[in-house]
């Protein structure tokens, strides 16, 4: 949940999808499926909110926490609850929250929920679903065919099976906390983890020690400063790379960003090389399908080139 700002990179992006300029279909609550929109960037999906809506919320798989705009809550009228600490990019901000009571998207159901509120200009959508929603269940990011499909047993719809088409990162951690190694970027090994909610790619100082040593340098370009939804920025370097690869695949691309940034701290992975892979990398691929029961990450070839096996 970032905006960035610098150079050609200027524009307002939150780390919440801005994969592509594409025009998606309204928003539907039927079935296990929900169509995504674009919205200022933002790829959403349909969500009902105490029994109203669709409303538009991003699906946000490196933020702990579901976010609601405070637009939402008042013209809901969602009783408020306690202060909340809310952490961003670059600051931490005491927030309000509400009892947001279910949320419903497709045919999956929360449980009665508590949510901070932050303004609608701040989050640019109606809310953002957090891995307190995601964590247990299934995700299909369709990008070929623009549908967003969400539900359904976690581990019933994976097989052992790869197609020749396809990859699949092998994933470890608790509480949604997703992360694989089987990432490398120019050849250094790196632990990762797949940010929907994310405008850009960003790895660690620990990523950039490792790459300088064999030669990669920043480019020659002004600080990218990422302003997160709680406000401030923080100022990272734009670094050349040739290559990133993701279990079988090459993806080739112009660079990435390099911050320390905290989410790298609450992901224990500040203390070696990392990155979170964001929609700048992912929209490269047909279709994305998170299990989080099987802690498997799958990735459908778009316009990837398959990784020589030496």
């Amino acid at each position: 949940m970032l905006a960035l700002m610098s150079g050609r990179l200027s524009r307002r992006a939150l780390l919440g999808c801005g994969a592509a300029a594409w025009t998606f279909p309204a928003a539907a609550l039927t079935g296990e499926t929900a169509f995504v929109e674009n919205a200022v960037n933002l790829m959403t999906i349909g969500v009902s909110v105490a029994g109203q809506g669709p409303y538009r919320f991003v699906v946000d798989t490196g933020a702990d926490r579901t976010v609601i705009a405070q637009e939402v809550a008042e013209a809901l009228n969602l009783p408020r609850g306690d202060k909340a600490a809310v952490a961003g990019i670059a600051r931490t901000v005491v927030a309000d929250t509400v009892h947001a009571g279910r949320l419903r998207l497709g045919a999956m159901e929360t449980e009665e929920l508590n949510t901070p509120v932050l303004p609608r200009t701040w989050l640019g959508a109606d809310g953002y679903l957090g891995l307190d929603v995601i964590d247990g269940h299934r995700i299909i990011f369709d990008f070929r065919n623009r549908v967003m499909t969400f539900g359904g047993a976690p581990s019933s719809y994976f097989f052992d099976y790869v197609k020749a088409d396809e990859t699949v990162l092998h994933g470890s951690g608790s509480g949604g906390h997703l992360r694989s190694v089987d990432c490398r970027v120019d050849g250094v090994h790196a632990a990762t983890f797949l940010d929907t909610g994310a405008d850009v790619s960003v790895g660690n100082s620990k990523l950039f020690e490792a790459l300088s040593r064999a030669g990669n340098g920043f480019l020659p370009t002004e600080p990218v400063m990422l302003s997160g939804v709680t406000g401030g920025s923080v100022a990272g370097r734009a670094l050349a790379i040739e290559r990133a690869r993701l279990g079988g695949f090459d993806l080739s691309t112009s660079g990435l960003v390099i911050a320390d940034l905290p989410i790298f701290e609450l992901w224990n992975l500040a203390d070696k090389p990392a990155l979170f892979i964001g929609m700048d990398f992912l929209s490269h691929f047909s279709k994305l399908t998170i299990d989080y029961g099987r802690k498997q990450y799958r990735l459908e070839l778009a316009s990837l080139m398959l990784a020589s096996q030496t």
